[in-house]
């Protein structure tokens, strides 16, 4: 392989597949790596990244810097091609014109479905089983490029989003591998997706994270299970304070409420309420306040909103 990759990462899963080159010796494969600092999750991994790029003599840049002047060190280094991995910001289709091979997007689906913001959220709203990560050749339209490399893997359905990103840091750092295998032998080519098959999915801020109790358990199950840590949570309120549901239960057992009043507590055991739902019951077993309080319950009378 004649070039080098620019590496356009943050997060744990830019960080991983950084980290695996990194332990593999291919750091020679890199020409530079950009990365900015995220907000609204418990941990940016900027400093992580900027940390190993520099023990291992990797040159770095911080997004701020590099945004100005992409196209110039674009251009005075032998890149062959550029990825990102969990990136979030426009990149000029430009520099196409100074790589061998067209920008690599690594997208946090398994595309044609959910294309677009927040993929692995929404597919666990949605109760997918089977998650993964899409590598593609970006183009002017959101996700529709052709198919470098994609892989899945399944995952069981008391696993929450952080343990899922972990899984999926490991797919990018997998997909990384192949496409430097692919470099390397000059097959590096693409598949078109399937139109028929394609979803979209929309961008998700803080306040998309409150809990409707209007609808089933099991969707207030997966929910709660998708916007966790790192993200915001999901959060409810209780007696007019702000509440933050760690970890849940779908209750197996069904009542027949002659009036269901979604959001009223059925029951308290072990601290641990159980929620009338639009259809079903929640039972939820941590919840904490705003300041990081454990939430004790200890008032059936109540209804959370």
């Amino acid at each position: 392989m004649s070039g080098k990759i620019l590496m356009f990462i943050a997060s744990e899963k830019g960080y991983t597949a950084l980290k695996r080159l990194i332990t593999q010796k291919n750091t020679d494969k890199v020409g530079a790596v950009v990365t900015f600092e995220e907000i609204d999750v418990d941990l940016s991994w900027d400093s992580n990244i900027k940390e190993e790029c520099k023990k291992n003599n990797i040159p770095f840049y911080l997004w701020k810097d590099a945004k100005d002047k992409l196209i110039e060190i674009i251009q005075r280094n032998n890149f062959i091609c550029a990825i990102t991995i969990s990136w979030k910001f426009l990149l000029p289709m430009e520099m196409n014109n100074y790589l061998q091979y067209p920008l690599i997007v690594f997208h946090d689906s398994l595309l044609p479905k959910y294309r677009g913001f927040a993929p692995a959220p929404t597919a666990i709203m949605c109760g997918e089983t089977n998650i993964g990560v899409t590598a593609i050749f970006a183009n002017e339209q959101i996700d529709e490029g052709d198919i470098v490399v994609q892989k899945s893997v399944r995952v069981p359905e008391t696993m929450y989003i952080g343990d899922i990103i972990t899984v999926q840091a490991n797919i990018c750092a997998d997909i990384l591998d192949e496409i430097i295998k692919k470099l390397e032998c000059g097959n590096l080519i693409g598949v078109p997706q399937n139109e028929s098959e394609a979803t979209y999915s929309i961008w998700r801020n803080k306040d998309d994270c409150r809990v409707d109790w209007n609808k089933s358990n099991k969707e207030i199950y997966n929910f709660i299970r998708a916007v966790g840590s790192p993200y915001p949570g999901a959060f409810t309120y209780l007696n007019n304070d702000k509440i933050y549901i760690i970890k849940a239960e779908c209750v197996s057992r069904e009542l027949n409420f002659a009036i269901r009043d979604a959001g009223k507590i059925w029951r308290i055991k072990d601290n641990e309420p159980e929620v009338i739902c639009g259809e079903g019951i929640l039972k939820i077993v941590s919840a904490t306040y705003e300041n990081g309080d454990m939430v004790h319950f200890n008032r059936v009378r109540c209804r959370l909103q």
